[in-house]
């Protein structure tokens, strides 16, 4: 499965519950939240100078987890945007083999 970086905004009762318990905190419930899916964090990041607030780079991740995180996560409100981008490696990205494609008009 692929790797996957995430990218969120807290919302402000998002922001007060990260504040209370501490970054730490929300950090190991990330870890276990992903794991009981079957998925790794491999590293989760605050970004102080960013337009989002944390990231994370999950290992074995796939739509089919990232629609039951979002069924999770999402009526808490407690995250308010998201950006999800598969990653590849140079190795990955050579290995895929190209296909015919016509543009439209040729």
């Amino acid at each position: 499965m692929a790797r996957i970086q995430v990218c969120g905004k807290y919302s402000p009762g998002g922001w007060q519950g990260v504040n209370a318990e501490g970054a730490v905190s929300r950090e190991s419930h990330m870890h276990a939240m992903f794991e009981s899916l079957g998925a790794e964090v491999e590293c989760y990041y605050m970004l102080p100078g960013s337009n989002y607030d944390f990231t994370m780079i999950l290992n074995n991740a796939d739509a089919k987890l990232l629609a039951a995180i979002k069924k999770m996560v999402g009526p808490s409100g407690a995250v308010i945007e998201t950006e999800a981008d598969v990653l590849m490696t140079a190795e990955e990205w050579d290995a895929v083999e190209g296909q015919s494609y016509r543009p439209p008009g040729d």
